[in-house]
């Protein structure tokens, strides 16, 4: 890298006076690999632009071992004295060797080397032909304006260079700007298809740019349970104030019921208390728990316990907060609750039981019983009620079960409803996926700031665990970064893999 950007920089920048236009030259290095990467094409993407750049220069590359090359090697070692002598003739005799008309010595090159461009050449000067030779250099005429443009005609060896010019180094334009830019002085036959192509599979783009189709991906609601405690989903709320800075909440996917306790962190230790010492004591164990993957929820800890008391833990994907949705809109609504009642910004502890007793006393919009009638059987006094006054109404054990069992079935055939009616309006946005094991793709990232990237990636999908569930790996794996993720269809964008690299573009030489 180092000794190619050097190449670029004497040739480009600091002998240019005197090399370009001038005869043909000879570069010696004693790097290899330099003298082949000249001679076959760049690699990568910069490498392409310095190749470009030098295909202006007539000049070959030699390689020279580095014991043999010791005019190169003397000025880098350290001297113990130099005597200078400037010699301004010694520059100004040299200054004469510039000419102004450049040979375009590599691009003549390729040209005689490219199929394409023989055909064009051999019917350059007759008549009615669009072609013509000047300085040896192949060009095609077109009239614009009312006036005669000559563009030069790019062999297939440059024109990854050409199109990573005017797109990778001109702040990634469309497939239109970037050809407008191209065309002013370059053409070649599918010009406008390889620019599409090329756009379309710049990894710099795909991951910047807004999706502009219709998420693969349709909504897959879970089932609504018939009865309380046997799915519950749970989440953390905060950072906030004071000691203890997080909530954890907890709600009940039958019912609607939710508990919610202050926590210092997100710790597993203070999630397993919670289930341990509190709901499994008031309301047994459940069968079914639903967290994100946080550690606090995700680790070796928690994983004994939940086999040990039998329950089946389900992770929801990262940075994809829909697929656990229940919980983040309670978590939303306890929010608002708590603004409304805290009188400052450190008293939200001592009000958060009683805004969680506020929100399960509310009758749910899709039922006509609140989530505590649901879960306990009765509807409980309201602080300041009894002081009010209020009738009691007399109902016997055996009414009282059958009126909460209606009221479950009630809950149950309304949200079921609702959930159709979700699910259809989401799915006419969406289409299905067609996604395969093997696919590449990009995933979606969800925390980011305003000019980071939409995507990362590219990643393999290896495994299809469910309609809308895939686990994928990172290509190539990174050390220190989670290289397989388990993540919802509707994350992922499909990856368009550049047929040939750069470099393998730039690689055609002469025989």
């Amino acid at each position: 890298m180092l000794e190619c950007r050097a190449l670029h920089w004497a040739i480009t920048e600091k002998f240019s006076i005197y090399l370009r236009g001038g005869p043909r030259f000879t570069v010696y290095t004693d790097n290899f690999s330099l003298s082949y990467l000249v001679k076959k094409g760049a690699t990568n993407r910069r490498f392409a632009r310095w190749t470009l750049d030098l295909a202006e220069y007539d000049f070959d590359v030699k390689h020279r071992p580095g014991r043999q090359n010791a005019a190169a090697d003397a000025p880098s070692r350290q001297t113990v004295e130099a005597e200078h002598s400037d010699n301004e003739v010694t520059r100004n005799d040299l200054a004469c060797l510039a000419v102004i008309v450049s040979k375009h010595g590599r691009i003549r090159e390729l040209q005689e080397c490219d199929p394409e461009c023989q055909k064009f050449r051999a019917e350059a000067g007759t008549s009615n032909s669009s072609y013509e030779v000047e300085d040896d250099i192949l060009q095609k005429k077109s009239i614009e304006r009312g006036r005669v443009c000559r563009r030069v005609v790019v062999p297939a060896a440059l024109r990854s260079s050409v199109m990573a010019v005017f797109h990778d180094d001109n702040g990634h334009l469309g497939s239109e700007k970037t050809k407008t830019l191209v065309q002013r002085k370059y053409w070649w036959p599918s010009i406008a298809k390889d620019i599409r192509r090329y756009i379309e599979s710049c990894h710099t783009c795909q991951a910047v740019n807004s999706r502009t189709t219709r998420a693969e991906g349709c909504l897959n609601p879970r089932e609504i349970p018939s009865e309380p405690n046997v799915v519950i989903s749970l989440d953390h709320m905060g950072p906030l104030d004071g000691n203890e800075g997080y909530v954890l909440v907890c709600i009940d996917h039958a019912t609607r019921y939710m508990d919610a306790v202050a926590v210092p962190s997100t710790s597993s230790k203070h999630y397993l208390d919670f289930l341990t010492n509190r709901w499994i004591p008031r309301f047994g164990v459940p069968s079914i728990i639903i967290t994100d993957q946080a550690r606090g929820f995700v680790n070796k800890r928690t994983a004994q316990v939940h086999h040990r008391l039998g329950i089946q833990h389900v992770n929801s994907p990262p940075y994809w907060p829909q697929s656990n949705g229940l919980i983040e809109r309670m978590v939303g609504t306890l929010k608002q609750v708590l603004r409304k009642v805290i009188s400052n910004s450190e008293s939200w502890k001592k009000e958060l039981p009683k805004a969680t007793f506020a929100i399960n006393v509310t009758k749910h919009r899709l039922s006509n019983e609140s989530p505590f009638y649901l879960m306990h059987g009765y509807d409980p006094k309201v602080p300041g009620e009894l002081n009010i006054g209020t009738i009691e109404e007399e109902i016997d054990a055996a009414q009282r079960l059958k009126e909460m069992a209606k009221g479950r079935r009630d809950m149950k055939n309304s949200l079921e409803k609702s959930q159709e009616e979700s699910t259809r309006r989401y799915n006419e946005r969406r289409q299905t996926p067609h996604f395969q094991c093997g696919d590449l793709v990009l995933l979606e990232i969800g925390a980011r700031s305003t000019l980071d990237a939409r995507y990362e990636g590219p990643f393999e999908i290896t495994a299809l665990t469910s309609p809308n569930m895939a686990v994928i790996s990172r290509i190539p794996h990174i050390p220190g970064k989670l290289n397989e993720k388990t993540v919802n269809i509707e994350q992922l964008r499909r990856y368009k893999e550049r047929a040939l690299d750069t470099g393998e573009l730039i690689s055609t030489t002469c025989a």
